[in-house]
């Protein structure tokens, strides 16, 4: 597998992860840099855990027609209940984002 490796003359404020939410940001969440893996491809290390909330959450200045998808998240679904599967069409709601630098994680 392929290592990727940032150059030494490149910011890490200026390289990160974007993460999207649909309405106004209003969830809270955690990231972590996967660190290592193992010799097949899972991980086998992460960074420390780090808190995001709303308030990292902008505007992007788009809006985005959606549909949420969905398995029945019973306590011991079928393979059927199991499936992933569109459950409601949204109207079109502003797209929030926040943009996490590799330098903050």
């Amino acid at each position: 597998m392929p290592v990727s490796v940032i150059p030494s003359n490149i910011s890490l404020n200026k390289l990160g992860a974007l993460l999207l939410d649909r309405g106004i940001g209003n969830d809270n969440y955690k990231i972590a840099v996967i660190t290592s893996l193992d010799s097949s491809g899972n991980v086998s290390g992460i960074g420390n855990l780090i808190s995001r909330n709303q308030t990292n959450f902008s505007s992007t200045g788009y809006n985005l027609a959606s549909t949420v998808f969905q398995n029945t998240n019973t306590a011991n679904p079928s393979p059927t209940d199991n499936q992933i599967r569109p459950v409601e069409n949204l109207t079109s709601q502003t797209i929030s984002g926040d943009f996490v630098t590799f330098s903050s994680i």
